[in-house]
C-alpha cells in the first residue's frame, strides 16, 4: 500500500484504550518534532508500538513532514551509524 501522505500501524489494543480509530489522521510527536499520517489499526505491531512503514517524502505530503521529524540526528557510538530506526513518540488524533 502506498500513500504519499503515509500511514502508521497502530496496535489494535491501544485503539480500544486510546480512542483512535482506523482511517483517521493522527499526529505522531515527541520533543524533536511531529508528523501526521493515517491510523491503520492492526495486530502487525506489538503492544505499545506505532510503526511508520516504508518511506514517504515530506515534500509530497500535505503538511510537508514525515517520520524523520521525530528522529535523532545523533550517530551511534560504534561505526557512526544512524540512530533513526527507533524513537519514543506519542500519538493523538490530528487537530
Amino acid at each position: 500500500m502506498y500513500d504519499a501522505n503515509g500511514y502508521v500501524d497502530y496496535y489494535k489494543y491501544l485503539n480500544s484504550k486510546g480512542g483512535i480509530n482506523g482511517g483517521v489522521r493522527v499526529t505522531i510527536f515527541n520533543k524533536r518534532g511531529a508528523f501526521s499520517a493515517e491510523a491503520v489499526i492492526s495486530d502487525r505491531v506489538r503492544p505499545g508500538v506505532v510503526s511508520a512503514p516504508s518511506v514517504w517524502w515530506g515534500k509530497l505530503t500535505d503538511d510537508g513532514t514525515n517520520a524523520n521529524e521525530t528522529t535523532s540526528q545523533a550517530l551511534t557510538d560504534i561505526g557512526a551509524g544512524a540512530t533513526f530506526y527507533d524513537n519514543l513518540v506519542e500519538v493523538r488524533t490530528a487537530q
